[in-house]
C-alpha cells in the first residue's frame, strides 16, 4: 500500500510548491512595478500640468495689464474730466479682453472708474478731479490715494506728487493642487500704478 500523507499536507504541499513558483517567476515583475510608480507619475504630471497653467494663465494677464499700462502712458495725459470715463471704460476693456473669466478695474486718478465684471462694464465718478496730484500708496494689495496734493509736492515717502492710473486685472483660477500657494484665494491677480505726469 502506498502512502501519499494526509489530504491536509497534500494541500500545504501544492500551495508550497505554487508559493515558490510566484517567488522565482518574475514574468509580471514589470506590470507590479508600473503599477507601483504610475500613481506617483501620474501626481508628477498632474502637478506640472497645474503649475504651469497658473503660470500661463499670470503671464497673460500681466499681459494685459502691462499693454492697458502702456496705452496709459501714451495718452493719459490727455484726460480730462469729460473724457475720463471712455477712457477708464477702454483701459477695463483692454484689460478684461472683452471676455467674462477677466475682472478688471481702472481707477483715474482718484477721479473716474471702471469696472468690468462678468461681462458687464460700469463706471462711477469719485470726489477725485483729474487735474488733481496725489501721492498714492500700495497698502495690502490696494491702493490708498490719500489727500490731494500739491503738483510736484515732496510726498512723505520721498515721491513727488503727480497724476496716476491705477489698473488691476482679476481671474479665477480653481487649481488641483491649492496647497501650493501659487493662487490667492483662487484668484489670479495682476496689477499696475501708472503715473501720467
Amino acid at each position: 500500500m502506498t502512502h501519499h500523507g494526509s489530504p491536509v499536507a497534500r494541500t500545504f504541499g501544492r500551495l508550497g510548491q505554487t508559493a515558490r513558483s510566484f517567488w522565482y517567476d518574475d514574468a509580471g515583475s514589470p506590470a507590479v512595478e508600473f503599477a507601483l510608480i504610475a500613481p506617483v507619475l501620474l501626481l508628477i504630471v498632474a502637478a506640472t500640468f497645474d503649475v504651469g497653467s497658473i503660470i500661463h494663465s499670470k503671464f497673460r494677464l500681466d499681459a494685459r495689464v502691462s499693454s492697458a499700462a502702456s496705452y496709459s502712458q501714451n495718452l493719459g495725459s490727455m484726460i480730462v474730466d469729460n473724457t475720463a470715463a471712455s477712457f477708464a471704460a477702454t483701459l477695463a476693456t483692454l484689460v478684461s479682453n472683452g471676455t467674462n473669466t477677466v475682472d478688471a478695474t481702472v481707477v483715474l486718478n482718484n477721479a473716474m472708474s471702471a469696472a468690468f465684471t462678468d461681462g458687464t462694464m460700469t463706471t462711477s465718478d469719485s470726489s477725485g478731479i483729474m487735474a488733481q496730484c496725489y501721492c498714492p500708496v500700495r497698502v495690502n494689495n490696494a491702493i490708498s490715494w490719500g489727500t490731494q496734493k500739491t503738483c510736484q509736492a515732496t510726498c512723505t515717502d520721498g515721491t513727488v506728487a503727480g497724476r496716476f492710473i491705477e489698473i488691476r486685472g482679476d481671474t479665477p483660477y480653481v487649481a488641483m493642487f491649492a496647497g501650493l500657494g501659487l493662487t490667492e484665494n483662487g484668484i489670479i491677480s495682476a496689477n499696475a500704478l501708472v503715473r501720467i505726469e
